[in-house]
């Protein structure tokens, strides 16, 4: 718990300035959620600051603030409502938790040169730049050198549920979370056939999905759609077990037009699903390799056709060993990925 008010002394006053989706523009960020929010509700229980959330068109003539903070805004709004705010004295914070200067292709993030402008001048604009990662703080200190680490992690109490889970049911529901399109491009159709083996073995399997786009967009068929719905209830519902395992498909080195943008992905997957205590099977790549214990918190299965069909039946067969795994990711998010670490990291950026 941070109880040390002399890091940032008198309490301050933070807006936090809300954008459209970058990926699916109907909805609203889920990053800025993640990445700002969850620290600064934390935070804010801890009696350390206040915030608050609104859009620009939202904002303009309120009161001032000691910071604003952004995340990955790229719109000619967003720069100018920054302009105004740093013009009253306003600081600002710029975060980072994608390769946004390089979109791969199977994003539907598309930014244009413009947007791409826009991202240099808030780089240049800002007091403070937050990165999520190690690869991005690499790529980003060319452009901005004075970027520094803001981490992942999840303020556990805002979302748990009281109850103990059953791991013994008969009918298994097999979840999936995608903000995009498939994060996955040489081995898609090899994983969608992996999906299929695991319906015929297991035909009383359930397979549920949320995301942005119906899931015959993404191939996903068969699949109930969960919808796009608001973060909090989002997390919520996985705290209440609306699956009861996870797959998380990422692409790895075969995938070379992308593998720099998936290696500044975040593991928040992992950090979610372990959290709500959802074993769960990921493709064995740096971000997830870099969290998940094979075997112990989760599984990692190489992006094969076979590997994939072999984890997950592992845990579809075995109730015993979902629970071990579930209880060794929910202990390793508590112990090394709960927000308070992310808290004592903006406190800070901003003392």
């Amino acid at each position: 718990m941070l109880t040390d008010r002399s890091k940032i002394g008198a309490v301050q006053e933070i807006l936090v300035v809300n954008r459209k989706s970058n990926v699916a523009t109907s909805y609203v960020s889920r990053s800025i959620s993640a990445r700002l929010l969850e620290p600064l509700h934390y935070l804010q229980d801890q009696g350390l600051l206040k915030f608050s959330v609104g859009f620009p068109s939202q904002l303009h003539g309120q009161r001032e603030v000691d910071w604003a903070f952004f995340n990955k805004a790229m719109d000619a709004e967003s720069l100018s409502f920054a302009k105004e705010l740093k013009s009253k004295g306003t600081r600002l914070l710029y975060d980072i938790d994608d390769h946004i200067l390089a979109y791969p292709a199977y994003s539907g993030a598309k930014p244009s040169s413009q947007n791409l402008e826009i991202i240099h001048e808030f780089l240049q604009l800002c007091d403070v730049v937050t990165g999520a990662n190690e690869h991005i703080l690499q790529l980003y200190r060319e452009h901005c050198p004075q970027i520094g680490l803001l981490s992942n992690g999840i303020y556990i109490e805002r979302y748990q549920c009281p109850g103990k889970t059953d791991f013994s049911i008969n009918e298994l529901r097999i979840g999936m979370v995608n903000a995009d399109f498939l994060k996955i491009v040489k081995f898609k159709s090899d994983w969608l056939e992996a999906v299929k083996l695991i319906r015929d073995r297991y035909p009383d399997l359930r397979f549920m999905y949320y995301g942005d786009f119906p899931p015959d967009v993404l191939g996903l068929d068969n699949w109930e759609w969960l919808g796009s719905v608001n973060f909090d209830d989002y997390r919520r519902s996985l705290f209440s077990r609306v699956f009861d395992i996870g797959l998380v498909p990422l692409g790895g080195s075969e995938d070379a037009e992308s593998f720099q943008f998936n290696l500044c992905k975040n593991p928040f997957k992992f950090i979610e699903f372990g959290a709500a205590s959802i074993p769960s099977v990921y493709s064995d790549v740096p971000v997830y390799r870099s969290v998940v214990t094979d075997g112990d918190s989760g599984f990692l299965a190489d992006n094969r056709i076979e590997s994939w069909v072999t984890k997950v039946s592992l845990l579809v067969e075995n109730s015993d060993l979902r629970h071990q795994i579930a209880q060794a990711a929910q202990t390793e998010v508590r112990e090394k990925l709960h927000i308070r670490h992310a808290a004592e990291e903006l406190l800070n950026h901003i003392e």
